[in-house]
């Protein structure tokens, strides 16, 4: 019994079924049951027991009965804690599902992308163009709701891709002062009582900040929206400690809790405890994917006194990767006013349009092509500053238009651009990870593809192929 923390001495002449929960005890009776009818026929079963800490773990256990002379029985039983391999197990398995359902979401989410775009682009468009303010209200409406789908998209296409971290030695705790600090409009609406046992000591993670972010959003509404309906006083309570060479944190709260049927469903895909249009059931698995990328864990349980408690474990950072990470600098591109030759290449008319009405009033000049074979014919006849090409055509890639124009022209692959709905698809990520061309996600907002192109143009300024 050392698993659950008692001494030889504290287990001796203790009837068993004080160690086990009392759900565990009639598939206990039923084994006991059938091996007295075969007392010689060893049985192997798993059974939870109740530590000393009231922590609940796993045992693999083999027992069998024998018979002595003069009818009395003993019970010869020999188990091992597998709370870990079965916690590891199950790490793989929902692994595993995330992988194969992942396929299927990104070809959703890219089939959403393009109409999307065209929705969230010409509203943004509209919103800043001094509409009628008696249709004002009707035009936030459409963004608002545009802007709903666009995050569930994102949602989708972070899910089914492998999260791609921006890891730099972060202090965790600073992440979560911050996500508390922007939930703390909902926290007060829903009078929640917000408490805090912070290691201020603790080592640096490497850590994406709003990966992590979000992260910690995720599971604090999560919190919050449990406690809503809850008549008695709210509470969320939040910790963070250094254990070996880990960092652990928990939020707790004093709500409902997980339904146990749920408890080990809730980081499942599309899997949600809420009603019907309350989130998207990928909240939870994105916060597992992003964990997993930081080479961490993240696991719930409930309380004994009622409530959930999520548990978040990250390595800490070695002192040479900090040292190396410190000392590298970033440059913060300025937004320029140069204004330049742009060849738009993409399949969707709609798209075209809308990326000249964003640019031209940047007094970009415009040139458009549907596909990539027009595309190909308009850069042997014409000279461009940008190129802002789609990935997926359906005459030619964008990846092997890329190829096939920087081959005849290398100077060119400094002006291309890619916006795709496709990220998440492996060869491109792969492509767009080994080329180093800037690229956009659809959808987008007008603003960011602005800031992209400002951006190309310093770059392009940099290297001297802009004056």
């Amino acid at each position: 019994m050392n698993a659950t923390g008692y001494s030889f001495d504290e287990i001796l002449d203790q009837p068993l079924i004080r160690f086990i929960p009392s759900t565990q005890n009639p598939s206990l009776y039923k084994i006991i049951k059938t091996l007295m009818n075969a007392p010689h026929k060893p049985n192997m079963f798993e059974i939870t027991v109740r530590g000393k800490l009231h922590q609940e773990i796993l045992l693999e256990a083999m027992i069998r009965t024998q018979r002595k002379k003069g009818g009395s029985t003993s019970i010869h039983c020999i188990a091992r804690d597998v709370t870990h391999r079965r916690a590891l197990e199950q790490e793989l398995q929902q692994t595993e599902k995330l992988s194969a359902i992942g396929k299927l979401v990104a070809g959703v989410a890219h089939e959403l992308n393009n109409p999307l775009t065209t929705v969230i682009g010409y509203a943004s468009l509209l919103k800043e163009s001094g509409f009628p303010s008696e249709y004002q209200a009707d035009l936030d409406t459409i963004f608002r709701h545009a802007q709903r789908a666009r995050f569930i998209v994102k949602d989708l296409l972070t899910f089914a891709q492998k999260v791609k971290l921006n890891a730099f030695p972060t202090n965790i705790n600073d992440i979560i002062l911050s996500a508390v600090s922007q939930l703390r409009p909902t926290i007060q609406r829903h009078d929640i009582q917000v408490t805090s046992q912070i290691d201020f000591d603790l080592p640096l993670i490497m850590g994406d900040t709003h990966q992590l972010e979000q992260v910690f959003i995720n599971l604090l509404t999560n919190a919050c929206q449990a406690l809503a309906t809850h008549e008695a006083s709210r509470r969320i309570k939040i910790t963070s400690a250094v254990k070996e060479k880990s960092v652990i944190l928990t939020i707790a709260d004093n709500g409902p809790g997980i339904p146990e049927h749920a408890i080990h469903q809730v980081f499942e895909p599309f899997f949600s405890t809420k009603k019907m249009g309350h989130g998207t059931g990928l909240g939870l698995s994105i916060c597992f994917g992003i964990i997993r990328e930081h080479k961490g864990r993240i696991w719930a349980e409930n309380q004994t006194n009622g409530g959930a408690i999520f548990y978040i474990q990250l390595p800490v950072a070695n002192n040479s990767t900090i040292t190396q990470e410190t000392n590298h600098s970033h440059e913060v591109s300025k937004i320029n006013n140069q204004k330049l030759d742009i060849l738009t290449i993409d399949d969707e008319t709609a798209v075209l349009e809308l990326l000249q009405r964003v640019l031209s009033p940047m007094g970009h000049l415009i040139d458009q092509a549907k596909d990539g074979q027009i595309a190909l014919q308009k850069l042997t006849e014409n000279d461009y500053d940008l190129v802002i090409c789609d990935i997926v055509m359906p005459d030619i890639s964008g990846i092997e238009f890329y190829k096939t124009i920087t081959h005849k022209y290398p100077k060119l692959a400094e002006t291309f651009m890619f916006i795709t709905g496709n990220a998440s698809d492996l060869k491109t990520k792969y492509f767009l990870e080994q080329s180093g061309v800037p690229w956009l996600s659809k959808p987008f907002l007008p603003s960011e593809l602005e800031e992209l192109v400002n951006n190309r143009v310093d770059k392009l300024k940099k290297i001297g192929q802009l004056e």
